[in-house]
């Protein structure tokens, strides 16, 4: 681990499921949950019932006003179990797909008003990890009129690749994906950030830019640190300090830019995304394009299960994922990896006083002062906490990560921000369990 004063340097386990370049479909599943809240915001409203037949594409659950997504069959098959928190199908192991849900005439010219009504009517949300829904972002930036689209393309949690492997081979529809963003909001460049570990992405991305001649898109190698890929690290990587006050960004992920791509070019809804399931414990680390709804078990049986008992099971990577109670729970959107981590990967360390060390503070990259603010949150001293600006804290870990003593500093800071702030938006997640996942 090397420290850096915006993020630190980790081993990053990447190459576990890097065995090969490419990715292939997974498997249909025999049932798929769909939670009716899979982005932040309100959860859909279902529009089926239990017992109806349903084609893979289908609405089966409508966005409750515009901070809110829809929900779709990813599967074609029979409705078996409807609640108030999600829709369960059956498959056919048919796939037959919606009659609309085809290659459109003239995709390449879709007027921006339709560009976003097909990126709503296919319940895109951030493919990023966040969820927040992909129309209502585009609004909110187009609002003031952006200047510039940064697409998110750094992956800088360890473990996961998803992101590698769709710049690898879904180069073309990612720019042909960041046009359509750049219609919609308005934007005359768009920055494609990868880390300087991808070097592969970097030559692939370029050579398919001069191929198609997009001279307002333009590749932005940025140093391999984490959290590089949070949207303020980005900001102050790819924008100069003289001109960050005056530039409006829109920062969007690769895969959310595949996703629209594939809403605009076929009307095809978020059904699948591609997912890193990989750890020292899976026995075929590997990448794969699984439906939305696929329980964690059937995506990592698909990888033939596990080598050896893990410890603990996240969704997401290892700074910020969510811990799995059960291996029931289903693939939502957002979620673009499955980590299985062994023993010693795993601080399981009684919590001790701050030594003070300073390591929390060097490795913040937000210039905050984890230690103090812990103080704050845990005295009830709210002049404090907000004199220290807990607001600003972007929850990546850092300082969780590198505490000597064990202090779960990021779930301190959490419950402090929803305490002092409040959240501006429900958890798209049931599970609470946050990782503190310290790897060697």
């Amino acid at each position: 681990m090397k420290i850096f004063r915006r993020g630190i340097k980790l081993p990053d386990y990447k190459a576990l499921s890097l065995l090969t370049p490419h990715f292939k479909k997974a498997p249909l599943p025999a049932f798929v949950t769909l939670p009716l809240k899979q982005h932040q915001g309100l959860p859909a409203i279902p529009l089926v019932r239990s017992g109806e037949a349903v084609k893979t594409g289908a609405k089966i659950a409508a966005a409750q006003g515009d901070f809110s997504a829809h929900i779709h069959a990813s599967v074609s098959g029979t409705v078996r179990e409807v609640t108030p928190d999600y829709i369960r199908l059956e498959s056919d192991g048919k796939d037959e797909w919606e009659a609309e849900i085809v290659e459109q005439p003239d995709w390449k010219n879709t007027e921006r008003d339709k560009i976003r009504q097909c990126i709503f009517n296919a319940g895109l949300v951030g493919l990023g990890g966040k969820g927040f829904p992909t129309h209502l972002k585009l609004d909110q930036t187009t609002k003031g009129a952006c200047d510039l689209l940064i697409l998110n393309g750094c992956e800088s949690e360890p473990f996961l690749t998803a992101d590698f492997i769709l710049m690898f081979n879904k180069a073309v529809e990612i720019l042909h994906g960041a046009r359509f963003l750049m219609c919609v909001s308005g934007a005359k460049k768009c920055l494609i950030a990868i880390e300087d570990n991808k070097l592969e992405c970097i030559e692939i991305i370029l050579s398919k830019i001069r191929l198609l001649g997009f001279k307002d898109i333009e590749v932005k190698q940025v140093p391999a640190r984490y959290p590089q890929g949070s949207d303020s690290e980005l900001k102050r990587t790819c924008i100069p300090s003289k001109n960050r006050d005056d530039v409006k960004v829109l920062i969007h992920n690769v895969a959310t830019a595949y996703a629209v791509y594939e809403a605009v070019k076929y009307h095809k809804p978020l059904i699948e995304r591609v997912v890193t399931i990989t750890g020292h414990c899976i026995v075929e680390p590997q990448n794969l394009m699984f439906r939305i709804g696929t329980s964690a078990y059937d995506a990592i049986k698909t990888c033939k299960g596990f080598l050896r008992d893990p410890v603990r099971v996240i969704f997401g990577g290892p700074m910020t994922g969510v811990s799995l109670s059960h291996l029931n729970t289903p693939l939502t959107k957002p979620v673009n990896g499955i980590v299985a981590l062994a023993q010693e990967f795993i601080d399981e360390g009684k919590e001790k006083p701050c030594i003070r060390c300073g390591l929390c503070v060097e490795t913040c990259p937000e210039h905050l002062v984890p230690e103090t603010l812990i103080k704050g949150i845990r005295l009830k001293d709210r002049a404090v906490v907000r004199a220290f600006q807990l607001q600003n804290c972007i929850e990546c870990g850092n300082c969780a990560f590198v505490c000597p003593s064990n202090i779960p500093l990021l779930d301190i800071l959490k419950e402090g921000k929803q305490t002092y702030f409040g959240a501006p938006y429900e958890s798209m997640h049931s599970e609470k369990d946050l990782i503190y996942a310290v790897v060697p």
